[in-house]
């Protein structure tokens, strides 16, 4: 992509804001510049000054903050992740409620705080890039550190005028909607759908199906048998690898179910496939039905040998979604989606 002419390059010291549009100094500045950025998840910049208004302040390049696949021609949002290997927690407040984002003309830009965990040194934050500063070699400022300042955070303005198409990419991730008919789920890993029972010998099949029942397209269908109280038979993806992921800006997973007996739909931290979970129980019934499963909605734990301890004991090391089967014979899946993660978390 052909990158617009740079202006004048800003560089921050001490609260003084020095233009330097030396053609001659250039690169040099540039370089030094370029020093101070750090990575926050490889993907935002920033070096640490002194300002006379706030304890800190970070220089962000617009370019950094985005990776390839979200980079639509006009306006989007821009996902910011902090962990204490890119900031010192101890310069903000718990909540992250000092936090600010401006234009180096000191123009306000909307953002929304969505993790600020000072004590698990856990953040995530949305910031919208529209207007002028959405723009290649564009720069903004990220301020913290004055905790007499009360939040501005607003999910509200973050997202307005941002088509919907744009929010599906940059703030939800499909799992799979089954159209090309094989096992490789549609997750940045490529990761495969797999099965398992707690019946030995007992039969489950998993393939492919139309929809049926007045849905179009393709779908997953399993057939199993789980006939007594307390067996049960797993359909499941393994997220990113199996490498613990963060789902605390959790919203909500969305899929689409029929069939007979009940689904659990667990998210779990597993080990050798033994851990921790955290589910909810629905009825399926002979029609397709749309589920909605937020953090609130998950069942209270529950402890004992089914380990469920409940969505705060495992949303920071997920490592699967697991579709647990029992009191039936068959169950159909179709757009399974997560919202409130992107690509980046689970690849």
């Amino acid at each position: 992509m052909r990158r617009a002419s740079r202006g004048p390059i800003i560089v921050l010291v001490k609260g003084v804001t020095h233009l330097r549009t030396s053609r001659a100094r250039l690169a040099g500045l540039l370089l030094a510049t370029l020093s101070l950025v750090s990575g926050c998840d490889g993907r935002t910049a920033g070096g640490t000054v002194e300002t006379e208004n706030t304890a800190s302040a970070r220089m962000l390049w617009v370019d950094s903050l985005l990776p390839e696949w979200n980079k639509p021609p006009w306006q989007t949002v821009a996902t910011l992740r902090f962990d204490r290997s890119n900031f010192d927690f101890s310069t903000s407040t718990a909540d992250g409620h000092d936090l600010r984002f401006e234009t180096m003309d000191s123009v306000a830009i909307p953002f929304a705080v969505e993790v600020w965990d000072s004590a698990a040194g856990n953040g995530r934050v949305l910031v919208k890039m529209a207007g002028d500063y959405y723009r290649p070699w564009a720069w903004i400022r990220m301020l913290w550190g004055d905790r007499t300042l009360s939040s501005v955070s607003d999910p509200v303005s973050v997202w307005a005028g941002i088509p919907d198409s744009t929010v599906l990419l940059v703030n939800s991730v499909l799992v799979d909607d089954f159209e090309d008919s094989n096992t490789t789920s549609l997750l940045p890993s490529r990761a495969t759908w797999h099965t398992g029972t707690s019946v030995s010998g007992a039969p489950i099949t998993l393939g492919f199906a139309a929809a049926g029942a007045g849905r179009a397209g393709e779908a997953l269908h399993v057939t199993y048998s789980a006939p007594a109280s307390g067996q049960y038979d797993v359909v499941q993806v393994t997220l990113a690898g199996g490498a613990p992921r963060s789902f605390r800006s959790l919203d909500s997973v969305v899929f689409w179910a029929r069939g007979s007996g009940q689904v659990r739909f667990a998210l779990e931290h597993l080990v050798n496939g033994v851990g921790t979970k955290a589910w909810k129980t629905v009825n399926l019934a002979t029609v397709w039905s749309r589920f909605r499963i937020g953090p609130a909605d998950f069942d209270a734990p529950s402890g004992g040998l089914d380990m469920n301890t409940g969505w705060t004991a495992v949303r920071d090391s997920i490592t699967s979604m697991t579709f647990v089967v029992q009191g039936g014979t068959e169950v159909y899946l179709d757009d399974i989606r997560v919202h409130g993660l992107d690509r980046d978390d689970l690849k």
